[in-house]
């Protein structure tokens, strides 16, 4: 983009140069500012020992394990795993009659931040496992890819969202370090 603003040659007016410019220039400076923030974030991360367990789950980078932190606190909030991901919205809905279970969609109540967060998290994931050959996958990466065979990527960024929130409560209730099988 700066070459094409430096173009005197192309249709640009010069009023709509000057814009572009300016532009241009608010965008790097927001973009230093963000780096200075994310080193910030990083030094921050370093100093807490639940955070530097949060952050050995797949999906979960140092904004999400930080997110995560600040709404799970110190654990005891939550009677369990399963508690803290209906905190977030993360459980599917039931409607239940007459011995008959139904699940429905998620809930989406909750934090719609952190819940984005472990989504985003979850995509990429997803993304990464699609690639690999089965046998280089571990036990979470073979659950996650029969997921995908059987509902399709979304669906299983939604699961795996659900299972990250869960184990996130399970690192920080007892002070554990996650382990992929």
């Amino acid at each position: 983009m700066p070459d094409y603003l430096e173009n005197a040659e192309n249709d640009l007016t010069p009023l709509s140069r000057e814009l572009f410019q300016e532009l241009l220039r608010e965008l790097k400076e927001q973009q230093q500012r963000l780096n200075v923030l994310d080193k910030r974030l990083d030094q921050l991360n370093a100093q807490q020992e639940d955070i530097r367990r949060l952050l050995t789950l797949p999906g979960i980078g140092p904004l999400g394990a930080s997110a995560l932190m600040v709404t799970l606190g110190d654990s005891t909030h939550f009677k369990n795993g399963r508690h803290f991901a209906s905190y977030l919205g993360r459980v599917p809905r039931e409607h239940s009659s007459g011995g008959k279970v139904r699940l429905l969609g998620i809930t989406k109540r909750g934090d719609s931040y952190l819940r984005g967060i472990l989504i985003h998290g979850a995509r990429s994931v997803v993304y990464r496992v699609q690639k690999l050959p089965d046998e280089q996958c571990n036990g979470l990466q073979r659950w996650l890819k029969g997921v995908i065979a059987r509902s399709g990527s979304n669906k299983a960024a939604v699961a795996l969202a659900n299972k990250n929130a869960r184990i996130a409560w399970a690192l920080v209730n007892q002070q554990s370090v996650y382990e992929a099988r």
